[in-house]
Formats: C-alpha cells, structure tokens, sequence
C-alpha cells in the first residue's frame, strides 16, 4: 500500500508515523519487525520523515541498530537508509549516534 502515493498519503494523514513510533518502543520482536518495515515503506515521502524527525523517532530508530535480534537490526538500517535521503534527517540521524 505504500508503494501508491494516494494510499501512503491517506495512511500518514491518519497519524500512522507517531502510532509506528510507539510500536517501536515494544519489546515484543514480532512488533518491532512489522513496525520497523512499516516506517521504511512510509518514510520515502519527504513529509513523513519530517513527522517521524518530529515525534522522536530516529534515535528510536538508531537504538534498534542495537538488538540482538538480526531482522530487527536489518529493517532498522533499511528505515534508517530511507529516512537518510535528505540532508537534514540524515544529520539528525548522525546526532543520535
């Protein structure tokens, strides 16, 4: 669905960027995956990585570069390597280690 513009367009206007950065709180590894995935699909859009910049979650992001668990670390570098696409997230993102 995130591949559509319309659809990732609606999906973000219905405050979807601040709920995945909740989930990526969870302690549960099958949440973080799911979430983590849902934020890399999402954050080609300009807007929503600012919104992700804007509720906190890049050093969330940079955080599960930690986990012990390899899927968590992957999707984590993926949504990292998207939302770095523009200079100014990519140099938060340098901020938050």
């Amino acid at each position: 669905m995130a591949s559509q513009e319309e659809l990732r367009r609606s999906i973000l206007a219905h405050e979807a960027m601040p709920a995945l950065v909740e989930l990526l709180h969870s302690t549960d590894n099958n949440t973080l995956i799911s979430a983590t995935q849902a934020v890399a699909s999402l954050a080609c859009d300009a807007e929503a990585r600012m919104e992700l910049r804007n509720v906190g979650g890049l050093s969330t992001l940079v955080q599960l570069l930690k986990s012990i668990n390899a899927e968590i670390r992957r999707n984590a570098s993926w949504a990292i390597s998207v939302c770095a696409n523009d200079e100014i997230t990519a140099l938060e993102l340098c901020n938050a280690g």
